[in-house]
């Protein structure tokens, strides 16, 4: 069986990185996966080829002529003789959708990955309404990453018989907390920037629909409450560079609390670095990050956006979005813990992932809407 997925792009981010996953743990004699990007080949197009994933550019970074790339989809989809077609967000969603019918292409594939569409991006909201309209006709199922996208798009018009949700999966190698294995925090070369502080992280760019502003709010009502904390961010613009995020720091007086660590490649060593994860957003879909942290058997704190209470099951209570108060009192009181106290916190979220969102739990159910 020969499955190409359809996207816009490859750069680094949630959707980008939950495709890779899938397609590095699914590819065998079965399935033979391949990527078509819409633009540029980005971050990820290189990792696909040295894991033998043919992948395709279709345009360039930041251009899109939609006549023209097509042209070049349905030539190559047809060159291809596919059974199946997966998009991946709404601009692949609509053109590979129609394009994958017309080169007919049995079986269509839509992909949602966003709870809500961005306030402001009118070009995107049509885009988004124009896929609900066809939502039950040009795909066979809308596969949805997390139960909030799926109700809050059948409010859009999507047609909700026609969704499914699968999450995103995390690689999940070991069968208990315990057995997680990274380099000792003396030889991290992470931990050295904060030295013995207990560290609390959170891995997202910065935009306002991920809530740093609000973790830098909370940070200044723990600094003021609790010694020996200290907070690192990562992500695209969570970096010096940023003067509306370094503004913000210099007026809470809190630059000496932070580490700003920008874009990074090398997510779990970081990971192993920090002793909380927390997850500020406003709005998300399926929160790789979080799920990320309790992967790695840390603690988490989270707000109630997107998936995240559905991710975090009875490990932990999600706190309301946008409120810095709730945000700093839970994490007070993980602050207020005794290492082995969060350890076994951490352990829930641990045990969480490793039975409902692992990466082979993932695989399985795309295994079989595939076939």
């Amino acid at each position: 069986m020969k499955v190409v997925h359809v996207i816009i792009g490859l750069n680094l981010g949630g959707a980008e990185t939950a495709l890779f996953r899938l397609i590095t743990s699914q590819h065998n004699e079965d399935i033979e996966h391949v990527v078509i990007s819409l633009t540029d080949l980005g971050y990820y197009g290189q990792k696909f080829a040295q894991n033998g994933i043919k992948v395709y550019s279709l345009g360039k970074k930041g251009k899109l002529n939609v006549i023209l790339i097509s042209i070049k989809l349905f030539k190559l989809l047809r060159r291809l003789e596919v059974d199946v077609v997966q998009t991946w967000m709404y601009h692949s969603d609509l053109l590979g959708g129609l394009v994958a019918r017309l080169a007919r292409v049995k079986k269509v594939f839509w992909g949602v990955r966003c709870t809500y569409v961005p306030q402001g991006s009118k070009g995107t909201y049509l885009l988004m309404k124009s896929c609900a309209l066809l939502s039950g006709f040009i795909p066979n199922k809308v596969i949805c990453v997390a139960k909030a996208a799926q109700r809050s798009h059948v409010k859009y018009g999507y047609n909700k018989k026609n969704m499914i949700v699968i999450p995103n999966g995390f690689n999940v190698e070991y069968d208990n907390v315990s057995q997680i294995t990274y380099p000792p925090q003396t030889n991290n070369a992470y931990r050295k920037l904060w030295a013995d502080k207990v560290t609390i992280g959170c891995v997202g760019r910065f935009h306002p629909d991920k809530g740093i502003d609000v973790l830098v709010q909370a940070a200044k009502q723990l600094t003021d409450r609790a010694d020996n904390v200290h907070f690192v961010l990562a992500g695209l613009g969570c970096d010096k560079a940023n003067e509306e995020l370094r503004t913000l720091l210099e007026k809470l007086q809190l630059q000496e609390h932070f580490t700003l660590l920008g874009q990074i490649n090398d997510v779990p060593e970081l990971l192993s670095a920090i002793d909380i994860y927390c997850m500020p957003s406003r709005t998300e879909g399926f929160p790789n990050g979080l799920g990320e942290g309790m992967a790695m058997g840390l603690p988490c704190v989270a707000t109630d956006a997107g998936d995240a209470q559905y991710l975090a099951g009875d490990a932990f209570k999600v706190v309301k979005t946008n409120s810095a108060d709730e945000l700093a009192n839970a994490l007070l009181k993980l602050l207020k813990m005794t290492p082995k106290e969060r350890d076994k916190i951490g352990a829930l979220c641990f045990e969480r992932v490793s039975k409902h969102f692992s990466q082979r739990v993932v695989v399985e159910q795309y295994s079989k809407i595939y076939k």
